[in-house]
Order: structure tokens, then C-alpha cells, then sequence
């Protein structure tokens, strides 16, 4: 009993400190997780929690409070909290149409549904003629074209080379190396497509990572099963 009464009389004023560094440590281990996860979302929630650690161990954990550094820390938490509402309530604000959806499902899967609904809003969706021309061999490419119901040949040197049809692209390689077409594609039948043009599709992929990674893994699907390979899994 008297050992026991020691060690308590020992260990006690000492628990302040521990608690402390507990906490300290916490903020940073949030800090370092936060930068390791891909998603934006969960990178604000470890930053609110590494923030809120900050706070409570500059406040309560150390002999001197340091208010710059709480007032920074404080900043930091309200602007990530900003955020998280921002983007649970985009999320909350997504619906699509059948079309979008199937999309989604069929080919764009890889894609966050926030990140999808921004994608494929900045595309036209349209009714494409049959014998119109999306793409001619040597000439500039202006849009990515998505077949979404219907069909179209792919042509060079007036040889036809393959038939494309629902979800296949048209212009990817064009967007990708931004080199004029390899082929001509004509449509074989009234195809209903979504279309996006090149510059604008380059300034959303250019101001989002996530969204550009999604992309080029959908790209590279396409390609992959166009030459028959395999295509490696990009969800992130």
C-alpha cells in the first residue's frame, strides 16, 4: 500500500506533462496523415483534427500560451471547416441524368462523384448525324467526343481500320499528344455523343489533380481495350 502511495505521489504531477505530449504529438501524427491521403475531403478532416490538437496543446500544455501561433492555428481550422461544408454540401447537391449516370457507371466509374458531376457538365450532349465527321486524318481536333448510344468507322487513307462503338472515345489521342487526327471517324448511324472542347476541357483537368487522374484512367481503359490489353485499375 505504501508503494503504491509513492508511486501515485511520484507519477501524478508528472501526468500534465504526459497528457501533453500526447496531445502534441497527436497534432502532428493528424498533420502527417492529412498530407498522405489522396482525398481532399479527408485531408481537411485530419487537418481539423491536427488544428484542433495545436490549439489544445499551445493552450493548455505549455507554461507560456502562445497566441500566434493558436490564432494561426484557429485560422487554419476555420478555413478548412469552410471547406468541409463546401464540398459536403456540392456532394449533397449532385443529381444526374440518365444518360450522365450510365456514363458514370459504364466508363467513368474511377471518377468522385463531385469530380464527375463538374466533368461531365462542362461536356455538350448531343445528336451527331449519321455520315458526319468528328475527326479527319491530318487535320486539328478541336473536341473529345464520347459515343454514348450508336456507332462510327474509323477510316485513314480511306481504309477502314475499325468500328467504334458506345463509350468509346474519338480525339483522345489528339487531346493527349495534341497532334492533328491519325484517322477519320465518320458516324455510321444517328449517334447521340457527349462532346468537349479541348481548351475548356484543359483548364477543368489543369485546376483539378484528382479529376485529371480520373480522366487519364478512363482514357487509358479506352485505349487498353482498343489495342485488347488489359487496363490497370486507377481509382483513387
Amino acid at each position: 500500500m505504501e508503494s503504491l502511495l509513492l508511486f501515485l505521489a511520484l507519477e501524478i504531477p508528472k501526468l500534465p506533462h504526459t497528457i501533453g505530449s500526447i496531445v502534441g504529438n497527436s497534432a502532428y501524427i493528424f498533420n502527417a496523415t492529412a498530407f498522405m491521403v489522396k482525398d481532399i475531403l479527408y485531408l481537411r478532416i485530419f487537418a481539423v483534427f491536427a488544428s484542433t490538437m495545436n490549439i489544445t496543446y499551445r493552450t493548455f500544455g505549455l507554461e507560456q500560451t502562445v497566441w500566434l501561433d493558436i490564432g494561426w492555428q484557429a485560422t487554419f481550422l476555420l478555413i478548412n471547416l469552410t471547406r468541409i461544408g463546401l464540398i459536403v454540401k456540392d456532394m449533397m447537391g449532385i443529381k444526374f441524368t440518365k444518360e450522365e449516370k450510365l456514363a458514370f457507371d459504364e466508363i467513368f466509374s474511377n471518377f468522385k462523384p463531385v469530380d464527375f458531376n463538374k466533368f461531365i457538365h462542362a461536356a455538350e450532349f448531343k445528336t451527331l448525324k449519321r455520315g458526319k465527321t468528328i475527326t479527319e486524318q491530318g487535320k486539328p481536333v478541336e473536341k473529345l467526343t464520347l459515343i454514348f448510344k450508336g456507332g462510327a468507322d474509323v477510316r485513314k487513307d480511306y481504309k477502314k481500320l475499325a468500328h467504334l462503338q458506345e463509350y468509346a472515345f474519338v480525339g483522345e489521342m489528339a487531346f493527349t499528344t495534341k497532334k492533328p487526327a491519325y484517322a477519320t471517324v465518320v458516324m455510321t448511324e444517328d449517334t447521340k455523343v457527349f462532346q468537349w472542347d479541348f481548351e475548356a476541357l484543359k483548364k477543368l483537368l489543369r485546376h483539378n489533380t484528382t479529376m485529371r487522374i480520373s480522366f487519364q484512367g478512363s482514357v487509358g481503359a479506352d485505349m487498353a481495350q482498343k489495342l485488347g490489353i488489359p487496363a490497370p485499375e486507377t481509382k483513387i
